[in-house]
C-alpha cells in the first residue's frame, strides 16, 4: 500500500526547502471519489492531463517564494497541496518519466546516476536528477524519449508529493548532496536556444473565500 504523508508533512518539507533558499509553490493534488474509486485533480478540470502536478496559485511559478510566512499561509489554507520547487534558480532538473526506454535512454540515465547529485524517485515510477544550472532553456532533450529538462521559469514536483497513482515521491539523495554539473551525455542533447513552451497549467486565485470542490467528497490523504 502506498505510504500516505502525515498531516503537515508537505508543509514542513516546503518550509525546509524555503529555508535552504529554494523558491517553493503549492501545486494541485489528486483527489479520490466515487465507487469504485476514481482519481481526479483538485483543479476540478475533468480532463486535466497533469493531475497533482501544476501550480495552484494564480501566477504559477512566478509566485514561488522563500518567504516562510507566505509558505505557512499557503499550506494552512491548502494543507493537502503538493509541493513544487522552482527550477533554474539554484538547480536544473532532468525529469525521466517512467521506467521503460531504449539503450540510448538508459545510457544517459546511467551517466546521471553516476553524477551523484540530489535524486528523487517519483510517484509515477520515474526519476528527477538535480544538477547545477546549465544555462539551457527548458526542453525535451534530443533523441531521449519521455525525458524533460526543467530550467528557469519551470518547476518540479518535490517529495513528499502524491502522484495520481497514490504513490508518494521520495528523496534518494536530498538537497544536502552537492549539485554536480550535468553530464556531457545530457548537455550534448540540449538546445542552447528556442525553449519549449511550458505546458498549460490550470491555476486558481487565492481568494478570501474558501475553495469549494466540484465533487464534494473527502480527499484520501
Amino acid at each position: 500500500m502506498p505510504r500516505i504523508p502525515h498531516a503537515g508533512e508537505r508543509f514542513l518539507a516546503a518550509l525546509g526547502c524555503a529555508r535552504r533558499g529554494v523558491p517553493v509553490l503549492p501545486l494541485h493534488h489528486p483527489v479520490a471519489f466515487g465507487r469504485p474509486p476514481a482519481v481526479a485533480c483538485s483543479c476540478q478540470e475533468p480532463d486535466c492531463r497533469h493531475i497533482g502536478a501544476h501550480p495552484l496559485t494564480l501566477h504559477g511559478v512566478d509566485d514561488a517564494t522563500t518567504d516562510p510566512i507566505r509558505v505557512t499561509w499557503w499550506w494552512r489554507r491548502f494543507p493537502q497541496a503538493n509541493l513544487g520547487l522552482a527550477t533554474g534558480v539554484g538547480f536544473d532538473v532532468l525529469v525521466v518519466h517512467g521506467s521503460e526506454g531504449d539503450a540510448v535512454r538508459w545510457s544517459v540515465v546511467a551517466e546521471a546516476l553516476r553524477a551523484g547529485g540530489p535524486l528523487v524517485r517519483t510517484g509515477g515510477d520515474g526519476w528527477h536528477f538535480y544538477f547545477a544550472p546549465a544555462g539551457a532553456p527548458g526542453q525535451r532533450p534530443h533523441g531521449l524519449a519521455r525525458m524533460e529538462w526543467r530550467s528557469l521559469g519551470d518547476w518540479v514536483v518535490a517529495p513528499p508529493s502524491r502522484h495520481a497513482s497514490g504513490a508518494v515521491s521520495a528523496w534518494v539523495r536530498d538537497l544536502a548532496a552537492p549539485l554536480p554539473a550535468a553530464p556531457d551525455a545530457v548537455l550534448e542533447r540540449l538546445e542552447a536556444a528556442f525553449p519549449a513552451a511550458p505546458y498549460a497549467a490550470t491555476a486558481v486565485a487565492l481568494a478570501p473565500e474558501p475553495l469549494q470542490p466540484r465533487i464534494p467528497v473527502p480527499v484520501r490523504e
